[in-house]
């Protein structure tokens, strides 16, 4: 079954969903279209019969809309599309909203805590008037406080409260919605992160030019992370060209890095290697440190499938530098992976022996969907006289690790 068919069962599914909510509250299509009317996003019976029949996708507003008229939070439907489409995926399979939450490492929670405490506590004490633009304010302070911490699902759990709460001002809730695709996207929900952002492009020019630029961004990162490199280009080029207008500074420098992952996917490395050089000077110069380790490690993996092995050995050094500061470990772990490969091309055993001992501590924190930590995954499976380490053709305790 093709991509195209998971989508077309899980909007099957999604739809049966909804006509069962219909029918368990005893409302006709004709009174959704009647009650959809006067809140000001008309959903009207021949939409909703085709949306019910799984023959298209309801956008957001309209998720809005029904998710009032059933009187559930947009949060816990948006959810339900999710499971559907990952149900159809994975017949069988645990649903994603039942399944075991990803779990938080103490750093990210600690951090969390102390970073959003006050706001956190400024939001609650708001909460009996939803309608206040301090309510407002604060929990989009709180969204943007713990999606900077890395927490995730908080920045979900008030992004959501403010794109489905009424009459909000349209600023707050556009920066909302940023902030909601964004913890969806990094959430592993891509459907869900692609209907948020698709509804704030769907509004063209009318978007400030900020969040356009932010929209354009995160569809392409949707897009790379959908192996869909093609228009994840198209998304990157626009946002990049949106950010340039603003001067250097670190939205830039992310964009680039991300332009450049999306020129890698098309097999155009050297392309690649020029975004992200131009990124790491404009993260350099605006001292983004943990921009900075991850921008000189994707150059090190470049200049190693290109053949550069001195420039490598120096860039991955030095982002590992910085990255074992700051614990990012993704990065020491793309960087390890790649060291590895040096060192057994150069017949250095003990920096490869290193970098194994460094790799095997680094796979419990790291993401496991990196193309690195696939690859070396990939590897360890293999029987043991066919070990070696898997290609990477275009692809992507710490102190300590570096003194082993």
């Amino acid at each position: 079954m093709d991509q195209r068919e998971h989508s077309a069962e899980g909007g099957a599914r999604f739809g049966q969903y909804l006509r069962t909510l219909r029918l368990d509250r005893r409302l006709t299509l004709e009174r959704i279209e009647e009650v959809s009317r006067r809140g000001g996003t008309p959903v009207s019976k021949t939409y909703l019969s085709r949306v019910e029949h799984g023959h298209t996708t309801p956008t957001l507003p309209r998720l809005e809309a029904l998710a009032r008229i059933f009187r559930i939070r947009v949060g816990e439907m948006a959810e339900r599309f999710e499971v559907e489409a990952e149900m159809a995926r994975s017949p069988g399979a645990v649903p994603i909203a039942a399944a075991e939450p990803l779990p938080e490492s103490e750093d990210e929670a600690a951090a969390a805590s102390r970073g959003a405490v006050v706001l956190l506590d400024a939001s609650r004490r708001a909460l009996a008037d939803p309608q206040r633009l301090e309510w407002a304010r604060s929990r989009l302070c709180l969204a943007v406080a713990s999606s900077s911490v890395g927490n995730f699902r908080l920045c979900k759990e008030e992004a959501e409260a403010l794109v489905s709460a009424p009459e909000l001002p349209d600023d707050i809730r556009l920066k909302a919605m940023v902030q909601l695709a964004l913890a969806y996207q990094r959430l592993r929900r891509p459907l869900l992160a692609r209907l948020v952002t698709a509804a704030l492009l769907d509004r063209g020019d009318d978007l400030p030019s900020q969040i356009r630029a932010d929209a354009h961004f995160l569809m392409g990162r949707i897009d790379l992370d959908c192996l869909e490199p093609r228009s994840a280009l198209i998304h990157l080029r626009q946002a990049v060209a949106s950010y340039r207008k603003q001067g250097p500074n670190a939205d830039l420098a992310r964009g680039l890095l991300e332009l450049g992952e999306a020129y890698r996917a098309l097999g155009q490395l050297p392309e690649a290697m020029v975004r992200y050089q131009e990124g790491l000077e404009i993260a350099r110069r605006a001292d983004q440190k943990p921009l900075v380790a991850d921008l000189l490690s994707r150059l090190g993996r470049g200049h190693r499938l290109l053949g550069n092995r001195v420039a490598a050995l120096r860039s991955l050094h030095e982002s590992n530098d910085i990255a074992r500061r700051s614990d990012q470990y993704d990065v020491l772990f793309r960087n390890h992976y790649h060291l590895r490969t040096l060192s057994a091309e150069s017949r250095d055993e003990f920096s490869r022996r290193a970098s194994e001992r460094a790799l095997k501590l680094l796979a419990v924190r790291c993401s496991p969907l990196s193309e690195e930590a696939l690859a070396w995954r990939a590897e360890r499976a293999a029987p043991p006289a066919a070990r070696e380490p898997v290609a990477l053709a275009d692809s992507d305790s710490v102190m300590l690790l570096s003194n082993s």
